[in-house]
């Protein structure tokens, strides 16, 4: 699995009917060595049976604004909109843990599994960004039956919420209270705000209740390839590109077709495959190739590299779609993986070395011997399963399995 690219996640749960390690064995926890990315240590007490036996229990809390706030009566029903620190926040769930979240449709998705929380908690551990924060971040949305406030003060109001839940912001306010929770990030978070929407809903507002949540969750998404459209990068590919006769397109709005267009999700397919040697990662995990591998892909990436395994992924594919082959929908990646090698290796190249000045070598060679190294990547991707499973006769499943897998790169 760690061959697959997966990170392994270990929990370790400490139980015992009394209070918390000390600080001499929280200083051998951070003394062993075990990365916190990877390993996460709980305590489980009577505690926290009694939290879990009382989530039915409503919470009733205060909740203090800072500076000014809107509220307004709107269709018989009453809202609030203002700033909180995210230290209110932490403590907040330190008090009432998931119960605030009971009426959420996710439970927390945790802070290295999820790309947000990550970016969330990237934010609040850095000293010149977290006070930005609040222009960052989408804000929190929590519903109430009452809230009750001092409607006099003009600013910094503290708001009595009576039945309150969090419906949407739920993994904004668990990543906060984790990344306050560690010690060496307790500095100065005065100046770190999130932004709240307050929404004081009858009991008989039960349909609205459910469409709001459904609603304020279910928003398209920004598309990670969108995200990374404008960097350096890809601006860089696009004039290169622009200048071999090649048309890059970062967007996906952007029109244009033919063999001349190249997308960037085609880019970072191929190269991952050929030049990463990752083909299991290209085909299988295509939802990172924005996200988790993108430095991978594209950190030293040139035009031209971009251009050649493009080409390469482009007539492995066009040879798989003529196919008849059983194995076809699995093995383009690892064909095209292995075409990239003979062709570096015919031209006596490393991939480093490969950019403006050998193009068009690298094409000719390319073309020129394309049946050959197709068929020397099939006999060679053949000898690996065989292998794997000998001569006898095997299921469409084996190979499917072992194609998702990195054991197999380990063969050829």
């Amino acid at each position: 699995m760690v061959l697959d690219g997966y990170i392994p996640e270990v929990r370790v749960v400490l139980c015992n009917n009394g209070s918390k390690w000390n600080q001499q064995a929280q200083q051998w926890i951070e003394q062993s060595g075990l990365s916190e990315r990877q390993v996460h240590w709980i305590h489980f007490n009577h505690d926290s049976i009694v939290d879990i036996l009382r989530r039915t229990k409503t919470v009733d809390d205060t909740l203090r604004l800072v500076g000014k706030a809107v509220f307004e009566d709107f269709n018989f029903r009453r809202v609030v909109i203002g700033k909180v620190r995210v230290a209110e926040i932490a403590e907040l769930f330190n008090r009432h843990h998931d119960m605030l979240l009971q009426r959420n449709i996710r439970r927390y998705l945790g802070v290295h599994e999820n790309r947000v929380n990550t970016a969330i908690h990237a934010t609040l551990a850095d000293e010149h960004s977290r006070e930005n924060f609040y222009f960052f971040n989408n804000g929190i949305t929590i519903i109430c039956k009452n809230f009750r406030h001092n409607a006099l003060q003009g600013e910094n109001y503290q708001l009595k919420l009576e039945n309150m839940q969090i419906i949407n912001g739920g993994q904004t306010c668990k990543t906060i209270q984790q990344a306050l929770n560690r010690p060496y990030l307790f500095s100065d978070f005065q100046n770190t705000f999130v932004m709240v929407r307050v929404y004081e809903l009858a009991e008989d507002d039960q349909s609205l209740v459910t469409d709001i949540t459904y609603v304020t969750n279910s928003q398209n998404l920004v598309d990670l390839r969108d995200l990374k459209s404008n960097d350096a990068i890809q601006k860089q590919l696009e004039i290169g590109m622009q200048d071999l006769g090649y048309s890059y397109k970062r967007q996906r709005e952007q029109g244009g077709v033919g063999a001349a267009t190249i997308t960037s999700t085609t880019v970072a397919e191929a190269v991952l495959a050929v030049w990463c040697e990752s083909p299991h990662q290209a085909k299988f995990r295509r939802k990172e190739h924005f996200g988790k591998l993108y430095d991978l892909i594209f950190a030293k990436l040139n035009a031209v590299q971009a251009i050649i395994a493009t080409l390469i992924f482009r007539a492995v594919e066009t040879r798989r779609k003529k196919s008849i082959s059983s194995n076809s929908p699995y093995v383009s990646h690892y064909i095209a993986m292995l075409v990239g090698r003979k062709l570096l290796a015919k031209a006596q190249l490393k991939l480093g070395q490969v950019d403006h000045r050998n193009f068009t070598q690298l094409k000719e060679i390319l073309e020129s011997n394309a049946d050959l190294f197709h068929q020397q990547a099939l006999d060679d991707l053949s000898n690996a399963l065989t292998q794997c499973y000998g001569k006898r006769e095997i299921s469409l499943q084996q190979p499917s399995a072992r194609f998702r897998r990195g054991d197999l790169l380990e063969m050829l």
